[in-house]
């Protein structure tokens, strides 16, 4: 679920509520989520108060940058219905 939220919120414009992750889940994004901090070093994303947001170029390679969030047994999944 957390993996999901993740995808749905910050590759949309409105970028992603860390205080609506940490109500739903009762823990912190940046924590179970280390690459979120190394998009935020790379230039991908940035900490708008409690929202993290893509940047332009965050959002041009948005495409790559969101697997990172797959779940390897999803990924597996997807790869063995191919």
């Amino acid at each position: 679920m957390k993996r999901r939220f993740i995808i749905k919120n910050l590759f949309f414009w409105q970028g992603l509520s860390l205080s609506d992750y940490q109500q739903y889940f009762a823990s912190d994004a940046l924590r179970d989520f280390p690459d979120l901090e190394r998009f935020i070093q790379q230039g991908y994303c940035y900490q708008n108060g409690s929202r993290l947001q893509l940047t332009e170029t965050g959002m041009a390679l948005s495409d790559c940058l969101a697997p990172v969030f797959v779940s390897p047994e999803v990924m597996l999944r997807e790869n063995r219905q191919r």
